[in-house]
């Protein structure tokens, strides 16, 4: 019988900063993974094993990616993977950014809890991390062909690696090649092949995008304005830098992070399941953020970094006050830099499952956020982080509401 020998060139290039420890936290409370050259790198067990959870048949995933006795066996022996997958590595002499963020616990109230402030690594770079996958199957393969539609889930959707990926951390675009060889006809150049080395897959076949493989439930897209300035703050100690400055990405523009988006979306959420007599709906609320009563779950609402384009960088002086005498402190004087003005995109995807009652109160957080009720960032209690909602598509349909100013808030799923 014969056999076909598959491998595919998965190049992965960020959308979002990487966030992907090693789990020690000497510098930071999570440092990045990174190789032996100083590279953030994934390895090939994250590759595997979100590759496998993508695949929704068990019996399909069992068979390309193995298994061990816990998980399924037959005869009580373990099942090897068919899929062979290595790390994703970038070039060298990759220019690489690699900063550290800040995260905070958020009280009921929307505000910083005390002592629940951690830091983690992230990691930023337009360089493509390259990997391969190899695969030996038959004419008639099921795993076979379960693999290539993933591949095409990939270069459609592309895939998210490493932590916090519900909060816009770690989501790349993907491009994937694909070479075959059938054996034993093509052994000769088969030996002559080594899939690491550069121009190996030049000649290859581009995988095709999978229009059948649709990424599940309802993404959400509105395109903001910013209204005045935000910042959410990044604070320095070095001399001549301001105090506290927008958080920037790797092209030098503000951004506001999955993380923070989600903060202020179930603050309000929460605040209004209280208002309109629905404190039932908290649990709820809750849970669809992954903090369910029973444990931390995966959060069923994720929300993508937003960069801001078109903006202007304002640095001002200021000087804190006493809060009794309202006259300023001496040695308080600090320099803060905001952004103002600019666009950009908030993205929110929502799984299949999430009922109506939340679904209104998160179409209702939109048109908040539209009228300004709903704010994002440092300091919104004096008029930052206000934005207006230009145009909002559901699952890539627009239509009018008057709830949003004639803007849409359809649920076109």
């Amino acid at each position: 019988m014969k056999k076909t020998i598959t491998y595919y060139q998965c190049r992965f290039k960020q959308t979002a900063p990487l966030r992907l420890s090693n789990g020690e936290n000497e510098i930071t409370d999570s440092e990045l993974m990174l190789d032996g050259r100083g590279l953030p790198f994934i390895p090939g067990t994250s590759f595997a094993g979100v590759l496998r959870s993508m695949v929704s048949d068990a019996k399909l995933a069992v068979e390309l990616f193995g298994s061990d006795r816990e998980m399924h066996c037959k005869n009580g022996a373990e099942i090897p993977s068919r899929v062979i997958v290595s790390d994703a590595v970038l070039p060298d002499g990759a220019k690489v950014r690699l900063s550290t963020r800040d995260g905070v616990g958020i009280n009921e109230n929307g505000t910083a809890m005390g002592k629940a402030k951690y830091n983690f690594g992230v990691a930023e770079t337009d360089e493509c991390y390259t990997g391969i996958i190899e695969l030996v199957h038959g004419e008639a393969d099921d795993a076979a062909e379960c693999l290539n539609e993933l591949m095409g889930r990939l270069a459609a959707q592309g895939i998210s690696f490493g932590a916090r990926t519900t909060r816009g951390y770690g989501h790349m675009n993907a491009e994937i090649a694909k070479k075959s060889f059938c054996m034993p006809d093509q052994i000769s150049e088969w030996l002559d092949f080594d899939p690491f080395e550069a121009g190996a897959f030049d000649d290859a076949l581009l995988v095709e995008r999978s229009s059948a493989m649709r990424r599940s439930g309802r993404t959400i897209r509105a395109e903001l304005e910013m209204k005045g300035s935000f910042s959410v703050r990044v604070y320095s100690s070095a001399a001549g830098e301001a105090d506290f400055a927008p958080l920037s990405n790797i092209n030098g523009r503000p951004v506001i992070p999955g993380t923070s988006w989600a903060g202020v979306f179930r603050h309000h959420m929460l605040k209004l399941a209280e208002e309109t007599g629905r404190s039932e709906l908290k649990s709820r609320i809750n849970e669809l953020f992954g903090a369910a009563d029973d444990g931390i779950k995966r959060s069923s609402i994720s929300f993508m970094e937003t960069e801001i384009t078109g903006g202007t960088l304002v640095t001002t002086v200021r000087t804190a006050l006493d809060r009794f005498t309202m006259a300023p402190k001496n040695g308080a004087l600090f320099t803060s830099a905001v952004c103002n003005g600019g666009e950009g995109m908030l993205e929110i995807r929502t799984q299949d499952h999430i009922d109506e009652a939340l679904w209104s109160l998160l179409m209702t957080c939109l048109d908040d956020l539209n009228m300004g009720l709903l704010t994002v960032g440092g300091s919104s209690s004096i008029g930052l982080g206000i934005a207006r909602i230009k145009q909002l598509r559901i699952n890539g349909v627009s239509s009018d509401d008057a709830c949003m100013n004639d803007k849409e808030v359809s649920e076109n799923a």
